[in-house]
């Protein structure tokens, strides 16, 4: 799968690099983080693994909530989306093509991010169990493919499998099972609400968007359990 992402593969089939969610993205990394009284003021450093096109770090330092001198780093195995990300670099944000388990930084960061990363990986659990002793805190974001629709219409999972690369799949359940068996302490854990955030719908969005407000209003659980379209944000740590 490495070299799916390696290569152009990747940006041939997503040429935006989901640059569009990224905002979305910091936003409930943030909030996550302040319904925590994390102390943002204490972090020297801030890595993102599987950073893209950089555009989730860059946002997070424009919040302005950390000090004036937290760094912020992200690696990626995309050489074509590292040079995009750099074009935005400052004196305290920089992207790198190296694999960041080799450099001086590994086992040094007070915050690791990792962003719908570790379902492209074909050993995760090895994986996340090598990004443990990385880090002091991390932030996940873990789509959250399996529910009744996926496994009612079979195209949900091929088209996260084929366009996007998506090789492991999770509920809620097993997400945060497996990351307590790789020694994740989880401090807590909240739903990005990806379908019903999207700003533009079609109208056929809008009619499904209907039923899902109300059974999320409801109950979470059983709305990203029923139609998918969720991804959980976790905060945990080592």
């Amino acid at each position: 799968m490495k070299d799916f992402y390696a290569s152009n593969k990747y940006t041939e089939l997503n040429p935006d690099y989901h640059v569009e969610d990224s905002q979305f993205k910091s936003k409930n990394f943030i909030n996550i983080l302040k319904k925590n009284n994390f102390e943002f003021q204490k972090v020297k450093n801030i890595i993102d693994v599987g950073c893209g096109a950089g555009k989730i770090l860059k946002t997070m330092q424009e919040t302005k909530l950390f000090n004036k001198k937290t760094k912020f780093s992200g690696f990626d195995v995309n050489k074509k989306i590292i040079d995009l990300a750099n074009k935005e670099s400052n004196e305290n944000l920089n992207f790198y093509n190296n694999d960041f388990f080799k450099t001086d930084l590994y086992k040094s960061a007070d915050l690791i991010l990792c962003a719908d990363v570790y379902e492209h990986i074909e050993d995760y659990i090895g994986f996340l169990k090598k990004l443990l002793i990385g880090g002091k805190f991390f932030l996940f974001n873990i789509p959250l493919d399996i529910s009744f629709r996926s496994i009612l219409f079979d195209k949900v999972i091929q088209s996260n499998f084929k366009k996007v690369g998506h090789i492991h799949f999770f509920n809620k359940n097993i997400a945060k099972i497996l990351l307590e068996y790789s020694n994740y302490k989880i401090i807590s854990t909240v739903y990005a609400k990806n379908y019903l955030e999207i700003k533009k719908k079609s109208i056929k969005q809008k009619i499904l968007s209907v039923p899902i407000k109300a059974v999320d209003f409801i109950n979470e659980d059983l709305s990203a359990s029923l139609f998918g379209g969720y991804s959980l944000v976790v905060l945990a740590k080592s």
